[in-house]
Formats: C-alpha cells, sequence, structure tokens
C-alpha cells in the first residue's frame, strides 16, 4: 500500500515540474542576463619622489571605468590643493608622507604616492642676500610689475632679500596688529614662490599708517624667529613720521644669522642719525644674545661718507662695498662702475653690512650691483645721462654673497 502512495506522488511530481518547464518558455539559457558593469580605477602620477621640506610637487590622477573623473586629494601630512599641488611639511629627520587620490564616482576606490620628505641640506655653501628698493611696485617706465621686481632675486639665487616701499596692498592687506601685517596673500610672496618652486616666508611692517607703506623680508629658508621695532616718531615736512626696522633669524650650518631690514629718513640727516643710533640699541639688546652673525640691510637714504653711516662702522660693522670694491670681489656695469660711490640711485644709498659675533661665521665672497635696465630709455635716469634704460624700480638692486658660516 506504501508503495503505490509513494509511487502517486512521485507521479504528481513529475507533472509539476513538466509543467514548469514549459511556463519557462521551454527554452535553455546559455549565458548571464546581466552585462558586467566596468570597474573604476584610480592612478597617481608620479607614484613616488622625494623632496626637500618646504618644497612642492605637482600630482596627476587618472581615472578609469568612469565617465565622471574627478578626484579628491588628500595627505598624511604637509598641504595639498584641490588641483594635486602638494608642499612637503617642515621635518625634524626624513619621513615618509603619503598623498592619496579618492575617486569622487566611487569613494571606495582610490590610489597613492609615497614622498620622501628629507630635511634641508645641514650645510650651505654660501648665503645669497639682496637689498631692493621697490618703489611701491613700479618700474621707471610708471609700469606697476611686481613679479618684473622679484625676478632678479629668484634668478640671482638669493636665499633672501629685503625690500622698501612695499605698499600695504601688494603686502597682501592683510590684517595688522601695531604695523605688523600678515603678508601670507602678498603679491611678492606669491611671485617669488611660483618663480623659484620653492615654499618663501614673509615679514612685513608698514612704517607709519598714514602713508601705507612699510618693509618686507623674504627668505626661502624658515626662520626660528622673528622681531620689529618701530623708530621713535620724528618730524618730516611739518608732519609726525615713524619709521621701522625688521628682523628674521636664520639657522644657517647650526649657526644663528640675524637679518635687519630697514629704511631711514629720506630729508633729515639728524632724523636719519637719531633713528641710526636708535637701531644699534635695538640690535645690540638681549634679545639677539644668540646671534653668531648680524646683517643689516636697507635704504639709508645717505651715502658712506656721512656721519650716521660712520655711527654704523664704528661699532663694529662692515661696509661690504665700501670694504671689498677696490679688491675686485664687486661686479657693476660699464655704465656704473665699480667705484667707492657705485650707484644705487644717484649715489650708493643702498647698504649692506655685516658683523660676526663668532669670528669667522660670515666671509664676502662677492658683490655686485646688477643691470637691471632694458630699452628703451627710461623716463627716470639714475645718476648720469648714458645711465638709462627702463629699470624694474627707481633704485638699482644690490647682492652680497656669504661665505664661511
Amino acid at each position: 500500500m506504501r508503495f503505490k502512495v509513494s509511487l502517486y506522488i512521485l507521479g504528481i511530481a513529475v507533472f509539476v515540474l513538466a509543467l514548469l518547464a514549459g511556463g519557462c518558455g521551454g527554452g535553455s539559457t546559455t549565458g548571464s542576463s546581466l552585462s558586467s558593469q566596468p570597474q573604476i580605477i584610480v592612478t597617481v602620477s608620479p607614484g613616488s619622489v622625494s623632496l626637500p621640506e618646504g618644497q612642492k610637487q605637482q600630482f596627476t590622477a587618472t581615472v578609469s571605468g568612469t565617465t565622471n573623473t574627478a578626484v579628491t586629494w588628500s595627505s598624511s601630512s604637509g598641504t595639498i590643493s584641490t588641483s594635486g599641488l602638494f608642499t612637503a611639511p617642515t621635518v625634524s629627520a626624513s619621513t615618509i608622507v603619503t598623498v592619496v587620490a579618492t575617486s569622487e564616482a566611487d569613494t571606495t576606490k582610490s590610489a597613492s604616492a609615497a614622498v620622501t620628505v628629507t630635511t634641508p641640506a645641514s650645510s650651505l655653501s654660501t648665503l645669497k642676500v639682496m637689498q631692493m628698493n621697490v618703489q611701491h611696485g613700479y618700474g621707471t617706465d610708471n609700469v606697476h610689475d611686481t613679479s618684473r621686481q622679484t625676478s632678479w632675486p629668484a634668478n640671482l639665487g638669493a636665499d633672501i632679500f629685503s625690500m622698501n616701499e612695499v605698499t600695504y596692498g601688494d603686502s597682501g592687506s592683510g590684517a595688522c596688529t601695531n604695523g605688523v601685517c600678515d603678508c601670507t596673500n602678498s603679491t611678492y610672496l606669491k611671485d617669488v614662490e611660483n618663480q623659484t618652486g620653492k615654499t618663501w616666508h614673509c615679514l612685513f611692517m608698514r612704517d607709519y599708517p598714514t602713508k601705507g607703506e612699510g618693509n618686507m623680508i623674504l627668505s626661502s629658508i624658515e626662520p626660528t624667529s622673528t622681531a620689529t621695532h618701530q623708530y621713535p616718531s620724528t618730524s618730516h615736512s611739518g608732519a609726525n613720521t615713524t619709521m621701522n626696522a625688521i628682523e628674521m633669524t636664520l639657522s644657517v650650518n647650526s649657526k644663528n644669522i640675524c637679518y635687519f631690514a630697514t629704511h631711514l629718513d629720506w630729508l633729515s640727516e639728524s632724523n636719519r642719525e637719531l633713528q641710526v643710533n636708535d637701531l644699534l640699541s635695538w640690535m645690540g639688546s638681549s634679545g639677539f644674545g644668540s646671534c653668531n652673525a648680524k646683517l643689516l640691510l636697507g635704504d639709508m637714504n645717505s651715502p658712506d661718507y656721512r656721519r650716521e653711516m660712520g655711527d654704523i662702522r664704528n661699532v663694529g660693522y662692515t661696509d661690504v662695498w665700501h670694504s671689498y670694491y677696490a679688491s675686485g670681489k664687486c661686479t657693476a656695469y660699464p655704465d656704473n662702475p665699480v667705484a667707492q660711490e657705485t650707484r644705487t640711485r644717484r649715489s650708493r644709498l643702498d647698504m649692506i653690512y655685516y658683523k660676526n659675533i663668532t669670528s669667522g661665521t660670515l666671509g664676502v665672497n662677492a658683490c655686485q650691483i646688477p643691470d637691471t635696465r632694458v630699452p628703451p630709455a627710461a623716463i627716470e635716469t639714475i645718476g648720469t645721462s648714458d645711465d638709462d634704460g627702463t629699470r624694474p624700480s627707481d633704485h638699482n638692486f644690490y647682492m652680497v654673497t656669504f661665505g664661511s658660516m
């Protein structure tokens, strides 16, 4: 009896299966009915790179498998822009940083690159410094062009340079505290970074609020400290004026190089003498007790034979051009030949001084007043009628290369 029931159930099962097969159309499938989706793949170039701290590297990302090829950039340290421009961080030892590009179409898809960030070279064979009065960014053709001015320290390889008569606008129009203004958006800073591919550091202080110009230092070496100083108010053309000096301390070959920049009064010798005495007192203060050498650069508005310039030399500072022009270490150009008063304007008004606190820290390798003229003839000549040509400023620029350290 149980055998017959089992056969009956088996027959029903076969019948149901036959119906199901017929309901499916009676055909067979030879492949999948789902089309395969393309896989999103992200690649980053370059895949690895070695970079000194503070330097920049452009990365690019390629995305395949989707029409949305946008990526989001990130890095484990340092900074990276939305376009993939990476800036290496400051490091105390060689460090590996990871740069990542993540697909915006599928955030689970990404690619990375390894950046070995190295510390600065343990030594510099030279330190190149430059003094520039930039005349509010205008050349002698009355054209405002800050990049034309910064191209000179960039092309000559300056490590640090100072500028006088920088306008508040060209400084970046940043927030100011006691005349010291944020200069991270300065056109000068952006220009020299674009021209050199390096990260630069800036310090800016306005001379006095009513005039709106001031002194700026730009350094490719990250300063260990900065300082600013405002001179006593003086009477100038019937108005009270307040000018300033600024300072960056650099660690070069484990030596502290204290770099001072200033701009002195342009009409009154008595005002300049007051400012020089105040400046020397500040530079000699205990706040700069760790300096192995001190540099002083600026538009002094006075030739070297005036009393106030003698005051600087009398406390142990060496006027580089005055001391080395006759030795063959200094160069200029035929229409402005090397002499004691080789012109930076109508005479030698722009000065670079140095003083070794620790013997042998700095030595002079070379000094140069480059020929920045280009045709046609300038609206304003410097010194003599044969010394014409369009300049990036109404001052010649002045560079000194130091060795030793």
